[in-house]
């Protein structure tokens, strides 16, 4: 019986492992589309600058617009992602006091 404790918290190691994967996972995901549609915003502005079909002025309005409009979701993506390491972080508490973790499908719901 001493046999199948350990082998339970490895597997329930494993389940937290592939969840952590999971979440890092998704974090970058959204953090590299939203980079990049940052960017990608402030290069279209740059060669309209560049084609002289807007000022200065105008670039550094839009960029400054982009930027707001960019930021609170990036933000809510750093968040979203710190929580979900609080989770984890409560997972790996509960298999320090040998309680048992929910379904690996169950494991993302809150």
């Amino acid at each position: 019986m001493s046999q199948n404790k350990p082998i339970s918290n490895e597997s329930e190691l494993l389940k937290i492992q592939v969840y952590a994967d999971y979440c890092h996972t998704i974090f970058t995901l959204k953090a590299s589309i939203l980079i990049s549609g940052f960017v990608g915003l402030l290069l279209v502005l740059l060669g309209l600058l560049y084609q002289a079909l807007i000022s200065w002025f105008i670039f550094y309005f839009g960029s400054l617009l982009v930027f707001v409009a960019f930021a609170p979701a990036l933000i809510y993506v750093f968040r979203s992602y710190h929580s979900d390491l609080d989770q984890i972080q409560g997972y790996l508490s509960k298999i320090e006091k040998n309680e048992p973790l929910p379904e690996f499908k169950d494991m993302r719901k809150r």
